[in-house]
């Protein structure tokens, strides 16, 4: 979902699933960059719901969220994906990047430091154990250390 976020529209299938399960597989966090990312496209409470909970939610739950722009089948993805390419191709390059970047401003404006939570995560025994159980395809205990 975080690869996804960064897009500018997404389009998904119907029957695709969204989620961010980190806090049930490898222990990890996101940057505050992205988590700013995220919040703007769900919200802070739904995505803390998503997160904290290690859910999974449905396309039609994360288009209703506005975080896909459209839900279709899986047969017609190719031809909506197709048109939607055109048209935004069609559209005045310098308008949309100044649209982009503006909200890219605001989202990162005063985005606090994160490096100590992102030290204490992933130099924690927990991450370490979470990637070895990840890879052992094994459900990790936690420790909080």
């Amino acid at each position: 979902m975080p690869l996804a976020s960064a897009c500018d529209l997404r389009v998904a299938s119907d029957d695709t699933k969204i989620g961010i399960p980190v806090a049930r597989t490898l222990g990890n966090c996101l940057s505050a960059k992205t988590y700013a990312l995220l919040v703007s496209r769900f919200g802070a409470s739904l995505l803390l719901d998503i997160v904290v909970r290690a859910r999974l939610i449905s396309a039609a739950e994360a288009q209703a969220a506005g975080f896909l722009s459209e839900v279709r089948p899986a047969a017609e993805l190719d031809a909506v994906v197709a048109d939607l390419v055109r048209t935004v191709s069609s559209h005045a390059p310098l308008t949309m990047w100044a649209t982009r970047e503006s909200l890219r401003r605001i989202r990162n404006a005063n985005l606090p430091a994160d490096e100590d939570i992102l030290a204490t995560v992933y130099g924690s025994a927990d991450f370490a154990t979470g990637v070895r159980s990840f890879l052992a395809k094994e459900r990790p205990t936690w420790t909080g250390r």
